[in-house]
């Protein structure tokens, strides 16, 4: 574990990911994140890796388990970020590198929710942005899903017609999702994500994740007279 450590030190450019789960939750996540930084930032002139946090997609067969979260918990992480981050904009307060950067990311999808509306298409722009390429030469619209949109020898218009067509993202956007008041932050979600998987643990996920940083927006809001944080 220590080689492996100081290989990843010696890395210029360095980010992690963490996935939610019931074994995992964000304190410990950028907890550990900022104490690796403490020697990362010394080896590449105040440089800091960062760390992304996802959300729990799906289980696999052998481990549903996982998506058997303590939301309570979950909830009373998130609002410790919110609060930490409530006193950083008010008071000045420093907080961790890592805590700040995801807080931010959140209050900034937020924001263009609300000012450009909710999207009929997947969030991540997986397909649309981005394609994911194998060795055999298919490509896939998201590297987490295994459905074939077309290979390298395809055009761009059949490669783009399948992704259309296999997106899910449309169906969330105009069902259970638009009863939804998180749905401008959330964007309906990853389309990948199966109904039951949604009603089972997404949801709820979703929701412990994000309402503590909406309550916190609104508050800081009434706080510095409406002015945009």
């Amino acid at each position: 574990m220590h080689e492996r450590r100081e290989q990843l030190l010696r890395l210029n450019n360095l980010s992690f990911t963490a996935v939610l789960s019931a074994a995992t939750f964000p304190l410990d996540v950028f907890d550990a994140v900022d104490e690796f930084n403490l020697d990362y930032a010394k080896l590449h002139k105040g440089a800091l890796a960062g760390v992304n946090l996802d959300e729990l997609l799906c289980t696999t067969p052998a481990h549903p388990e996982l998506a058997d979260m303590d939301f309570d918990k979950l909830r009373a992480q998130v609002q410790v970020i919110a609060d930490e981050y409530g006193d950083h904009v008010v008071k000045g307060k420093a907080m961790s590198a890592s805590r700040l950067a995801w807080i931010t990311s959140k209050v900034n999808n937020l924001k263009h929710g609300v000012r450009n509306g909710v999207n009929d298409k997947a969030r991540c722009g997986n397909g649309y942005n981005v394609l994911n390429l194998d060795g055999a030469g298919n490509l896939y619209a998201c590297h987490n899903g295994d459905t074939v949109v077309g290979t390298i020898d395809d055009t761009w218009t059949t490669v783009l017609r399948n992704v259309v067509l296999h997106d899910r993202a449309p169906l969330h956007a105009t069902g259970a999702c638009s009863k939804c008041g998180l749905q401008l932050m959330c964007q309906n979600g990853c389309p990948l994500v199966t109904a039951e998987d949604r009603r089972r643990y997404y949801c709820r996920q979703v929701a412990a994740l994000d309402e503590p940083v909406i309550d916190k927006v609104l508050e800081l809001g009434q706080q510095l007279g409406g002015g945009e944080q």
